[in-house]
């Protein structure tokens, strides 16, 4: 019985592990289809992926990530096209003083986001 309750645990705590639960790691996405601007967080974090699909680019629809400081470090900047694409993606992450935004000017097209930080 004692095994039996020690491999529960140890898998319990193994699918806690794979599924992302406690790495402390958050995670969040949008589904963009106006020119509204996306504030993921607002406080200074380390961020370690970006990845963005679009599946429908608008006309001349130009999208910028970027920090929230007054004087704003430019992350990415593309009139978008259909695909998907790797903004960022890194074992230990570079600092997004202030948080991020991402913005977009033109006709909005249809676009999915998927952004992980700490």
């Amino acid at each position: 019985m004692k095994t039996l309750k020690l491999l529960a645990l140890i898998s319990l705590a193994c699918a806690t592990f794979v599924l992302g639960a406690s790495d402390g790691f958050t995670r969040t996405g949008q589904h963009q289809t106006n020119n509204t601007t996306w504030t993921p967080v607002t406080g200074t974090c380390h961020a370690t992926a970006l990845f963005m699909n679009v599946s429908n680019a608008g006309t001349s629809w130009v999208i910028t990530v970027q920090t929230k400081e007054s004087t704003p470090r430019i992350l990415y900047k593309a009139t978008a096209t259909v695909g998907n694409f790797t903004i960022l993606n890194l074992i230990n992450g570079i600092e997004l003083t202030n948080g991020m935004d991402v913005t977009f000017a033109g006709t909005a097209g249809v676009a999915d986001f998927f952004f992980v930080y700490k």
